[in-house]
Formats: C-alpha cells, structure tokens, sequence
C-alpha cells in the first residue's frame, strides 16, 4: 500500500513550491510518496464554469507521459476525491527566469516547436467523441465553431451577473458572434492531442537536464492542431522574429498552399482568442477579486489591459481604458456583484 504524507522541512528540499506547478482550478501541496518528493494535486474547481474540460486530466497526462511528451508522471489518482499524486519537477518556470514579458531564448522556441510537433503527431484514436467535443473527426471547420460556441455560452451564462462590468469596459454584446462572421476555418486535417494551455507558468526549465517539462493537463483535448498552436502563440508572448521561427519550424515540411492554409487558419483562432480572453478573462479577474486572490496593482489587472486592448484593435477602436481604470472598474462592480449574489 502506498503511502502519502504532507512534506515537512526534514522530509522535502526546502525549495519545494507547489505553486510551480498549481493549476487556476487546483490547489497543490509537496508531500512524500513512498519516500519520493511528490506533489498532491486537487481539484477546487474555483473557476470552472470558465473554461472548457472535454478529457480528465489522469487520462490526458498519462497517454502523454506514456508517449515521451516531456511531464509529470501520475504515482497515483485517487477516485475517492479525484485527487492525482504527481512527481515534482524540480526546475523553474519559465515565467520565474523571464517574468512575464521577458525575452525567451531562441533554444526554448526551437524544443516548443519540437514537442508540440511530436505532441500533435501521436495517434488519438484510443480518445472517445468526448474528446474532441463530439466534432467529427478532422472537420476542423465544425471544431471551430465549437468552440467559438462553447465561448460564447460560458459568456452567456455570465452575462446577467457581468453585464455592467462588460458595458463599462466597452465589450459588445456579441463579440464572438462577430468573430465567427468575421473569420472562419474551412481546412479538413487530422485531429490531434492538444494541451491547450501551454504558457509561461505551464512549462518548466528542469534542473536535472536543463530540458523543458509541460504541466497543468486540465484543458487537454482532441481538435484541431491549429488551435492548440494559437492558443500557444497568443499566450507564450514570443518576440515577433520568434514566433517566424516557431512557425517556419512547424510547417516546414508543408508545401506552400497547405502552409499558407495552416496560418489563415492559425489566424483565425487567435482572433477568436482575443475576443474570448476580453470576455471571459474580465470574468475571471471579478472572481478573483471577490475571493481575494488579487491585490491593488497585481499583474494581472496589467496583462488584461493589454489583452483588450488587442481587442479594440481588431474592433478598430483604441481601448480607452488603462490598467489602473480597469482595476478600479473591476473592483467597484465585483464588490456590488459579491452582495447580490
């Protein structure tokens, strides 16, 4: 019988941090696994109603970890509370070297490119329709539509509770309908294991090998590859050169008129990311400041007045809110909401 215990300083190297490897919906704890450093993953489900969950994540993190995609091996998941025992990785995130907004190394751009590429490439077939959102398989056109629906009812569903807070920050009403008579993806091409998250704080520089390890499954699906590659690029914030060489290094191997269909398509998914993160993520930081998981001037106030910003720019409007005003905004509305609700 294996056995778990809560790691104490005398039983766990004191540079142990569960929050190098916590999800935005998990709470992670060091404890020791049958002698082992490990990490006790479990789920809160804080923000769930956020995000869209088609694959558990034992089952995503084990096929990827049976197929050589660098990550945390599962010691155990335990049914009973649907917790995983994780080994821990010992390294830094690549936010905790570069911050949030620093320049990558090129190598770092180069392994990405490798590992999702060999990520994309695995053969799917054992996921069921689940998986994949119940899209056919390799219909990339109805994948997209999907999800922009799915965006767009996480929305709705919220949409009594954050209307004010939507109108004061200038989001329409149907920011992702827009987004879908705007743009479209038409290609047809072979779905693939997709993370689904993979950014700064998702991936590890590990001390042992210097090599890089991926975490947080939690939104793992099957899809279109062209959408984990967007989600990618959107959130890793690459130099502009950088992003040339992730995607020169991605396609290569394609001919000209399927590369040139892959980056429409690429394209098209980032737009429809930016609407949803000026959407769902203002939703996300109220939550957060109503559970008191922000402070005044934190961060991520900053990051979001960049994320809307790149959405008035596709609206073809300046935002005329700065980080601070949307801080205030944010908070003053959180506050009514929290007394409503």
């Amino acid at each position: 019988m294996h056995r778990v215990k809560e790691a104490g300083v005398d039983k766990s190297p004191q540079d142990i941090n569960p929050c190098l490897q916590e999800g935005m919906n998990h709470e992670n704890k060091p404890v020791v696994y049958d002698g082992m450093d490990a990490i006790l993953r479990q789920t809160t489900l804080m923000h769930a109603d956020l995000d869209i969950r088609a694959i558990p994540e034992s089952q995503s993190l084990s096929f990827a970890y049976k197929h050589g995609i660098p990550c945390q091996r599962i010691y155990e998941a335990r049914d009973e509370d649907s917790a995983l025992v994780l080994e821990f990785i010992k390294g830094s995130t690549l936010n905790n070297l570069f911050g949030s907004m620093g320049v990558l190394p090129d190598w770092v751009v180069v392994r990405m490119c490798d590992v999702m590429k060999r990520l994309h490439g695995l053969d799917t077939k054992d996921f069921g329709p689940s998986a994949r959102l119940n899209v056919p398989e390799g219909n990339s056109e109805a994948f997209f539509i999907r999800i922009a629906e799915m965006y767009r009812r996480i929305i709705d569903s919220n949409k009594l509770k954050y209307h004010s807070l939507f109108a004061s920050v200038g989001i329409p009403d149907d920011a992702i309908t827009g987004v879908i008579e705007r743009v479209c993806v038409t290609a047809k091409r072979r779905f693939a294991l997709c993370h689904c998250d993979l950014h700064r704080k998702n991936i590890v520089v590990r001390d042992n090998d210097g090599d890089l390890a991926l975490l947080d499954w939690e939104l793992a699906l099957v899809g279109d590859p062209c959408y984990d590659l967007a989600i990618h690029l959107q959130k890793m914030r690459y130099e502009p050169q950088q992003e040339d060489l992730f995607l020169c290094l991605y396609l290569h191997s394609m001919k000209c008129e399927e590369r040139d269909i892959w980056l429409r398509d690429i394209k098209a998914y980032r737009m429809l990311e930016t609407f949803k993160y000026a959407c769902i993520d203002l939703m996300r930081l109220a939550e957060m400041v109503q559970t008191s998981e922000l402070r005044v001037g934190d961060e991520p106030f900053m990051r979001y007045a960049k994320k809307i910003a790149n959405a008035f720019n596709v609206w073809g409007q300046p935002s005329p809110l700065s980080a601070s005003e949307i801080e205030a905004l944010v908070r003053s509305q959180a506050y009514n909401v929290s007394k409503e609700h």
